[in-house]
């Protein structure tokens, strides 16, 4: 049996989608892969911001955005590339996101910075894609 899920944009959900380096989005300036558009962030862009707190504290990490051209598919709202570098490493990681409503960055990190783990068995996944009903609360 094949479970049927349901699409975000049409269930009026935002998303927040771990995508790779890679990934090429569309931009003002045509379609870009998501690290070329880290490199050439503006030093201002950055933002301090923590991806939630554990057991050691809070987990912060510089957060950057980036809204995306809403011609990019037939869903109404609003898109972005959120891109997320590690203070220490600086590592990055990308997010394509989607809301139907205008939300905060730090809304934005906020689910981001969520892990959903499903159990099956003995086995423990934890989701990179996360869905959320209401983003702006």
């Amino acid at each position: 049996m094949t479970r049927s899920w349901p699409r975000p944009c049409e269930a009026n959900l935002g998303y927040v989608l771990a995508v790779a380096c890679s990934y090429r989005v569309p931009t003002d300036l045509g379609i870009q892969r998501a690290d070329r558009i880290a490199a050439e962030l503006p030093k201002r862009a950055w933002q301090r911001i923590s991806a939630g707190d554990e057991v050691k504290g809070h987990r912060y990490y510089d957060w950057a955005f980036i809204t995306l051209p809403q011609a990019t598919d037939r869903h109404d709202g609003h898109h972005w590339l959120l891109i997320r570098r590690n203070r220490t490493t600086a590592e990055l990681a990308f997010y394509r996101c989607w809301s139907p409503e205008l939300v905060p960055l730090h809304h934005l990190v906020g689910v981001a910075g969520k892990r959903w783990t499903a159990v099956n068995g003995q086995q423990e996944c934890v989701c990179q894609l996360t869905f959320v009903a209401n983003m702006g609360t």
